[in-house]
């Protein structure tokens, strides 16, 4: 404990000695925590939609009885219920022992009669709650016993308990796979924002590692320090990113929905899975960042290392004195001399250049 103090002390001190540095890294894990956030929260929205749909259709029941006795296939008109079988059914089922409550929804519907006139007919949907949700399909069996009529089971609530047909299932597994490469594709894109971001900074401190070397830190006191650092720094972004991105998404829920139109407006909730994975992913992405230029401080000589130097995939091979330099020299015959230095200077160093286009794309 005593370590993990002085690891934070070092880490506040130098925080402290550069603001403009933990403004930028912090703002930097902040957007790739909001980034994370909203479309992980994005994604359980759309994978729970089916669910939450049908419990606000059918105001909080799994079930749906009708007018059909029990293997009937047609129905005469005669035998039609009317508003008072429908209450009187209501009233019956409310006193069964699998019945956990019931609502009678009473709906309106436009049709053309013959005369070419515009009516409203009157319809009627009694929707059951089922006490025992572990096993729908037994409970509707059994009301459908108790009662001798027919009760259906909504299949989206069903697959979302984990009850649903093969069919269904696959096609929500088939769903929340083409949701889960889209949140990849984020997710792909947080990790190069988080890395260029937090690589710049921790370059320009080379010399500072090998100051902690000298004085004698090891590679493993070292890289423990990056990771106190890290941590800490995404822990504090979390906290900032998270309620940014909620209040975000709350803010547009009304435009979203006025955009899709849907018949149910989708309603974002707050889930801790999505703050978790959102933490842990940058948490990963920032220690990565981090700990690979502490591994070739800790991997050099004290002496390279208070020189500062380059990073990168791999060095470039050096020129020897009086070697040509074909490509820079060609493109200084072409566009001036600027550019034969500006050619010499990328080919010194492949590797960073590669990551800052990879950054800048």
């Amino acid at each position: 404990m005593k370590q993990l103090g002085y690891y934070c002390m070092l880490m506040f001190r130098y925080r402290k000695k550069h603001p403009m540095e933990t403004v930028y890294s912090l703002l930097a894990i902040t957007v790739s925590v909001i980034l994370c956030y909203c479309s992980i929260t994005v994604g359980f929205t759309i994978m729970n939609y089916g669910y939450e749909s049908a419990m606000v259709e059918q105001h909080g029941c799994e079930m749906e009885m009708d007018d059909f006795p029990v293997g009937a296939t047609t129905l005469d008109g005669d035998v039609e219920w009317k508003p008072e079988d429908y209450r009187r059914m209501k009233k019956k089922l409310d006193q069964l022992p699998e019945v956990r409550e019931t609502y009678l929804k009473k709906g309106y519907s436009d049709y053309i009669d013959d005369g070419g006139n515009e009516k409203k007919h009157v319809y009627y949907i009694l929707y059951v709650g089922a006490k025992d949700r572990s096993d729908l399909q037994g409970c509707a069996d059994q009301i459908e016993k108790d009662t001798g009529y027919t009760v259906h089971v909504n299949s989206d609530i069903a697959t979302h308990l984990g009850q649903g047909t093969e069919e269904d299932s696959m096609a929500r597994s088939a769903g929340n796979a083409i949701v889960a490469m889209i949140g990849a594709l984020f997710a792909s894109f947080v990790m190069l924002v988080i890395r260029n971001t937090m690589m710049l900074p921790v370059l320009e401190r080379m010399k500072e590692y090998g100051l902690l070397r000298c004085v004698g830190m090891s590679k493993g006191q070292l890289s423990f320090m990056l990771v106190v650092e890290g941590v800490l720094l995404t822990l504090i972004s979390t906290v900032l990113g998270t309620g940014i991105g909620f209040a975000l998404l709350r803010s547009c829920q009304g435009w979203i929905n006025d955009c899709l139109m849907l018949q149910v407006p989708a309603r974002f909730h707050f889930y801790p899975l999505a703050v978790l994975f959102s933490c842990l992913l940058c948490i990963g992405v920032t220690l990565l960042a981090l700990m690979e230029p502490a591994r070739q401080a800790g991997n050099r000589s004290v002496q390279d290392t208070l020189r500062g130097g380059v990073y990168g995939l791999h060095r470039g091979r050096t020129k020897k004195k009086g070697e040509r330099h074909p490509v820079s020299h060609l493109f200084g015959k072409i566009f001036g001399v600027e550019w034969e230095y500006a050619v010499r200077n990328m080919t010194r160093n492949p590797g960073s250049q590669i990551y800052m286009f990879i950054g800048i794309f």
